[in-house]
């Protein structure tokens, strides 16, 4: 072969080789995961209200507003455009405004990436008498993630936006718990830790009467801070937890010093 074809192909090669390896460190596919927080804004023109998300790659997510309202979503969320279904629920043992206990609602959103993190997400929720929008961003809790034996111990706490209703709950280092509240209802649970992450799986199951929602699956983490200044802010430990079944749902802050 000539040389000078020689040389051709060989840069031809060479270049190939190298497009194809740079391809190798190109995440198209980056999916959400960890905590995040941001604002809702509902169409009725209300304020503003303050949201955390709870999100488990390749399986669901959770965000709990201040204001009590819970919204799950069924299932991941990739870096670009999306859309899905989102069931919502008001506060725990209240109903919305026009005396529903759940809403539906199609969800458009957008996840943008860098590397191997999920940055924010922004979306618009419709449908089902209501909605609104929001923007979400990635909040940076890896210094913070907890052990179950650092979180036993006897939590107080609140179900956000329910008129204040209070939680007892009692957290052993295997991460079982048994828990009562101000709606007469009882019962236990476990939580988990999801490894190398500030992220809690829970599940749990409550008697008592008919306000109490049985059994709950859900998505949680932990902060030193007081989200929903329920505590004045006092210093040690809380953890926020979202959970729901096929009727009911809630969000609920837990302390303890």
């Amino acid at each position: 072969m000539p040389i000078k074809t020689l040389l051709r192909v060989s840069v031809i090669v060479l270049l190939g080789a190298g497009l194809l390896g740079g391809c190798k460190f190109f995440n198209t596919t980056t999916t959400a995961q960890g905590v995040y927080f941001g604002f809702y804004s509902p169409n009725d023109g209300s304020n503003p209200v303050a949201i955390y998300g709870a999100i488990l790659a390749d399986n669901y997510a959770y965000f709990g507003g201040v204001n009590g309202n819970l919204y799950v979503l069924p299932s991941k969320i990739v870096n670009g455009d999306f859309t899905d279904k989102v069931t919502g629920w008001p506060p725990y043992g209240q109903t919305f405004s026009n005396g529903q206990t759940q809403r539906s609602f199609t969800l458009t959103g957008q996840a943008n990436a860098s590397g191997n993190t999920v940055t924010d997400i922004t979306g618009i929720l419709s449908g089902d008498s209501g909605g609104g929008s929001f923007t979400l961003t990635h909040k940076d809790l890896s210094t913070q993630v907890p052990s179950l034996a650092n979180l036993a111990g006897t939590y107080q706490g609140y179900y956000w936006g329910s008129n204040s209703i209070a939680i007892s709950l009692t957290l052993n280092s295997d991460g079982s718990f048994s828990f009562n509240d101000g709606y007469g209802c009882s019962g236990n649970g476990t939580l988990s830790v999801i490894a190398g992450y500030n992220l809690l799986k829970v599940s749990a199951s409550s008697t008592g009467n008919s306000v109490c929602a049985g059994s709950v699956n859900g998505l949680g983490f932990t902060d030193t801070e007081d989200l929903n200044d329920l505590f004045n802010n006092a210093s040690g430990t809380y953890i926020y937890l979202g959970a729901s079944n096929s009727t009911s749902g809630f969000v609920a802050e837990l302390y303890k010093s």
